[in-house]
């Protein structure tokens, strides 16, 4: 089953505990940047903490739907990340 939204909340805000730091970054982006930036503020943040997040899980060897799960899924039935198999067919696309 693929991580919810609540599921990705909750792995932000556990990620965020283990590093106290990139919560620091993120109230480092003030409103006066994402003004200069023409950007909105919470977009701002929520992209340095999944870019983050991202750079975290590639160098745990993981990709960030693993990474996620790791962090906001309690239940190891739920746990497991989707299978990345290549759609059944029939061969007919392939010639056979």
């Amino acid at each position: 089953m693929p991580a919810s939204i609540d599921d990705i909340r909750t792995a932000q805000q556990r990620f965020l505990i283990e590093n106290p730091h990139v919560q620091k970054e993120l109230y480092a982006i003030t409103p006066f940047y994402a003004e200069f930036m023409g950007e909105d503020l919470e977009q701002l943040r929520q992209y340095h903490l999944a870019t983050t997040m991202e750079r975290s899980a590639w160098a745990k060897n993981m990709d960030m739907i693993e990474y996620q799960i790791l962090f906001g899924v309690d239940d190891p039935r739920r746990a497991k990340p989707p299978s990345h198999r290549p759609p059944q067919g029939n061969g007919r696309c392939a010639g056979i």
